[in-house]
């Protein structure tokens, strides 16, 4: 009687909580993903994950609970879009026909990009959620400096603060792998 008692409140959480945030998750899955069908996918799983990790949300303040539903849309959104990029990569590489060597560009060029991509991200989670965060927020998901604000709880200023700091850190921590190379 308990867990049926239980269950039926964190369904009845969750659809407050999915309500409450469903714009806020479509956006951000809209903004990573860039194609509406799939970013309604993300929220739909997104929604499934809140039901999932009931416990922990109803933990947070109203702050922290926005900020942790909105890296949980983040990541989902990403994962979504990983899945489906791989998807298509997968496709192409089975099809010889579906490549057409003459438009794309030099191999050693794309292989760079992709290694610095992959050196970027590494870096950029070492530097920890405290300067990463506002980066990630900022230059990905295009928030402005308000809305960082808003989303994080800290003010402003602490914000571009932040921001400046992880960017020096970033370029910092680059450049020297690529010094050790």
């Amino acid at each position: 009687m308990f867990k049926k008692n239980k269950t039926h409140n964190n369904r009845l959480y969750t659809e407050y909580l999915y309500y409450k945030y469903e714009n806020m998750i479509f956006k951000i899955s809209l903004d990573i993903l860039k194609d509406k069908y799939l970013a309604e996918d993300a929220t739909q799983e997104t929604a499934y994950k809140i039901m999932k990790y009931c416990d922990r949300v109803r933990a947070f303040g109203n702050n922290e609970e926005r900020n942790y539903i909105a890296a949980i849309a983040r990541n989902t959104a990403i994962n979504v879009y990983n899945k489906n990029n791989k998807i298509t990569n997968e496709s192409y590489a089975d099809n010889d026909e579906a490549l057409d060597h003459s438009i794309s560009p030099d191999p050693g060029e794309y292989v760079i990009t992709n290694e610095s991509v992959d050196a970027i991200i590494a870096e950029l989670k070492n530097l920890g959620e405290k300067y990463s965060d506002p980066l990630i927020l900022s230059r990905i998901y295009k928030y402005s400096i308000k809305e960082i604000s808003d989303i994080l709880g800290v003010p402003e200023r602490t914000i571009k603060h932040r921001m400046k700091r992880g960017t020096e850190k970033l370029k910092a921590k680059l450049k020297k792998g690529d010094e050790n190379e």
